[in-house]
């Protein structure tokens, strides 16, 4: 056997360990013991009454599955994950587990398409090995697989799509053409931000077969007919029982409102109000804030965190590799610029996608959860991004990349450019937002929350009356600290894993009138953390989610300082939200300033 052999023989070895590490960790935490919660009932009761009842329903309390209400069609969801639902019920019958372990099943082969798609790009060996090894141990792609939501299968369909689009990008088979549409159309079933990937489709096959007008035409019909042809059962459906022509799902306003209320400051006292004058009513206490939220604040929320239904992150042998996130899955994105105008078109048609994710998702708000599906392709960019930096010492093989863009395609060229002044601008945002714009967001809710209650600046509450002021340490009689381990160090703890870590300050003294600062010296947690602050005023009777703030913090701040409307009276807060973190806790300041609210 030669040496090209044993190498290869080798390589193969790895990748297949690496399969059975994935297959090993999604196993090892799988978690059959949740409960449905929120979106999983719309999906499991809409799965269950379609194979009961035989329409698609929108049953988010469960009232049509137990019988209890009529069986009435909906339009306001997308079929695809209830059609898939049904299916497995219709073979193994109403069981949630069969649910959950096909989504694992799912899950390994999303793994195996991105070790495709990194193949097919030209990725060398070494960096397929590390790009499957990351992908593996990414947290975000092991907290979820037992979760009864979209993601998973469209993430396996938005893979699909784009291994075979790419190879027709390479070769030009019609095969591949049609397999890569049928695969994108379905994806739309499931969710339809699938359909801006269908339109950047088509724009590559103009830019890339523009001098073939005929080739070009009749590849495009090609798209569009089997797009329509799969859709068109759901046009005709939703035509017939709602008498008016429903593109993909008719939700109404309502995702939209969440992205009108900066850091959703209250989100539970909209009422019947639209989503106009909700927009209205915030850019007017501070449109330079509120612009502030729907940028950077958005970018924020959709990158800075791995997706963890959880929120908590409780798997303490995932934790070392949260970092992945911050220190790979962001700076890809962010250095994506720099492989635009000189990458194949492969590549290019690749690193559409994230941004993609991003964009569309702009009229509402961001959540880890809507870009996560795009992440399997940020590895592979990852991978060919040291690629590119290593050929960069190899004269040979940046000859043959430099020859990898076509330049006597003018579209192509055009584009590229136009494509990298806006990735440009995308990544400067996306850098200023994840790693500093992050750790202020607890002034930015500050600033509107005073605006908006007590009509009033930040700026001005230094210049009121001050009160009161008191510290409370752990030697105060009314500061408690629960669900930790105490470490044999002076105030540090551990967050132990089944609960959150509170503290509570009781009975903190009443002024009426008055604006409340809470300066909290608290360290600790991990790199990229949250920590969340309840309180009430002496009107209250116990904690809610009206009165509350929740923000990013990192282990080195020291200190964290709010302010609220009102007298508060008593506080809970969760100093770190990852579970298993230690953190040192300090002292809490409270200071009151007298005046009209």
């Amino acid at each position: 056997m030669n040496g090209k052999s044993k190498f290869y023989n080798l390589n193969n070895f790895l990748i297949v360990t690496i399969f059975f590490i994935a297959l090993f960790l999604k196993i090892y935490y799988f978690d059959t013991e949740l409960v449905l919660f929120n979106d999983e009932n719309v999906y499991f009761n809409a799965g269950a009454n379609l194979v009961e009842y035989g329409t698609l329903t929108s049953d988010r309390d469960g009232a049509i599955n137990r019988g209890e209400k009529i069986a009435e069609p909906s339009s306001s969801i997308q079929p695809g994950y209830p059609l898939f639902i049904a299916l497995i019920y219709k073979i193994f019958g109403d069981n949630q587990e069969i649910v959950r372990l096909a989504n694992l099943l799912i899950s390994m082969l999303s793994l195996f398409f991105i070790f495709k798609i990194a193949k097919l790009v030209g990725l060398r060996y070494p960096y397929i090995i590390i790009v499957l090894m990351l992908a593996t141990l990414y947290p975000g792609f092991n907290f979820n697989t037992a979760k009864i939501l979209t993601e998973h299968l469209f993430t396996l369909l938005l893979l699909g799509h784009t291994y075979y689009f790419v190879s027709y990008l390479k070769n030009e088979k019609v095969r591949n053409l049609i397999f890569s549409t049928l695969l994108i159309s379905f994806a739309v079933f499931v969710r339809a931000h699938a359909f801006p990937l269908l339109i950047m489709s088509i724009l590559f096959l103009f830019i890339y077969q523009w001098k073939d007008i005929r080739k070009l035409l009749n590849k495009v019909i090609i798209v569009i007919s089997i797009f329509v042809l799969v859709q068109l059962p759901w046009w005709i459906r939703n035509y017939s029982q709602f008498e008016k022509f429903i593109l993909f799902s008719d939700a109404g306003d309502n995702p939209k409102v969440w992205g009108s209320l900066p850091y959703f400051i209250g989100i539970f006292e909209v009422d019947n109000q639209t989503l106009t004058e909700l927009l209205n009513s915030s850019i007017r206490l501070d449109s330079i804030l509120f612009y502030k939220w729907r940028i950077f604040g958005f970018f924020q929320y959709m990158w800075a965190d791995v997706w963890d239904e959880y929120l908590v992150h409780p798997f303490q042998g995932l934790r070392p590799f949260l970092i992945i996130h911050l220190v790979i899955i962001v700076p890809t994105v962010i250095l994506l610029p720099i492989i635009i105008l000189r990458c194949k078109k492969e590549i290019l048609f690749l690193s559409t996608i994230p941004l993609l994710f991003t964009i569309m998702n702009l009229p509402y708000h961001g959540l880890p959860r809507y870009v996560w599906p795009s992440l399997a392709i940020v590895f592979v960019l990852f991978g060919y991004l040291m690629q590119f930096i290593n050929d960069k010492r190899d004269k040979s093989r940046m000859l043959i990349k430099s020859l990898e863009t076509d330049h006597n395609n003018k579209i192509d060229i055009l584009f590229r450019r136009s494509y990298f002044i806006f990735s440009l601008v995308f990544s400067l945002i996306l850098f200023f937002s994840v790693y500093s714009f992050s750790f202020s967001i607890e002034k930015e809710m500050t600033n509107f929350r005073l605006k908006k209650y007590a009509n009033i600046d930040v700026e001005d509450i230094e210049s009121m009356n001050k009160n009161f002021i008191e510290k409370y340490d752990l030697e105060s009689s009314n500061v408690t600290i629960e669900n930790v381990e105490e470490i044999n160090q002076k105030n540090k703890f551990k967050n132990i894993v089944s609960d959150p870590t509170l503290i509570r300050v009781n009975n903190i003294p009443i002024m009426e009138n008055h604006i409340s600062k809470i300066e909290i010296k608290s360290k600790g947690g991990y790199i990229y953390d949250y920590m969340t602050v309840y309180w009430k005023t002496n009107s209250d009777l116990d904690f809610s989610e009206s009165k509350v703030y929740r923000f990013p913090t990192n282990l080195f701040e020291k200190e964290q300082t709010i302010l609220v409307e009102g007298d508060v009276s008593d506080l809970m807060i969760v100093p770190i939200n990852f579970r298993g973190g230690t953190f040192t806790f300090n002292e809490i300041i409270i200071s009151k300033y007298g005046g009209d609210i």
